[in-house]
């Protein structure tokens, strides 16, 4: 084949630090925007960007060339220079760590409808059910002690997908163990 054609989509939730709450809608909204922007700097496609006062998702297609982890990296980096900047939010800061969790072409209506819809689904999901929900459809490994009383993080990042560590619930025994019960990650969440 003479050339390479790829269909690489991206949902990504990260939060605030501590889950605190900073947004307020007017903040968002302009939060949101240029978190977009962000990324079509990036080269990538932002499907969609939604979140609430508390936390952000973003529905993204990227590239062979991006790596993930330098996606996140000018993201939050780059939006929390803007949060002090524009929003005058001083003493803001984005957790360490994020969730990435792949999302097939045919499922990007449904996911993109998700995140842009967040309140609404917020009313019937906590933010913490709302990831361990994800984190087990994604068969992703993670360990308890930094999901616990509401908060997501306690400065260090979710561990990596099907490499869980003693005391985790993932591939090789717990919660995230075998096939998934639904036909894709948003299967009751949405």
């Amino acid at each position: 084949m003479p050339s390479t054609h790829t269909s690489l989509h991206c949902h990504f939730v990260f939060s605030t630090k501590n889950r605190q709450l900073w947004f307020t809608s007017d903040h968002s909204i302009r939060l949101h925007a240029y978190m977009g922007g962000i990324l079509r700097g990036l080269d990538a496609v932002a499907h969609a960007v939604g979140g609430v006062a508390d936390h952000v998702h973003l529905l993204v297609g990227l590239k062979p060339v991006h790596r993930l982890s330098d996606v996140m990296r000018e993201l939050k980096s780059e939006s929390s220079g803007w949060i002090h900047r524009e929003l005058r939010l001083t003493g803001f800061a984005w957790q360490e760590g994020y969730g990435a969790f792949s999302v097939g072409a045919p499922e990007l209506e449904v996911a993109r409808a998700y995140v842009l819809n967040l309140e609404a689904h917020h009313r019937k999901k906590t933010f913490q059910e709302e990831y361990l929900m994800m984190l087990q459809r994604g068969l992703v490994g993670y360990d308890d002690r930094y999901l616990s009383r509401g908060r997501l993080d306690h400065g260090h990042p979710v561990s990596e997908v099907g490499l869980p560590c003693q005391g985790q619930h993932g591939l090789a025994g717990g919660v995230g163990h075998g096939k998934p019960s639904g036909s894709g990650l948003l299967d009751g969440v949405v």
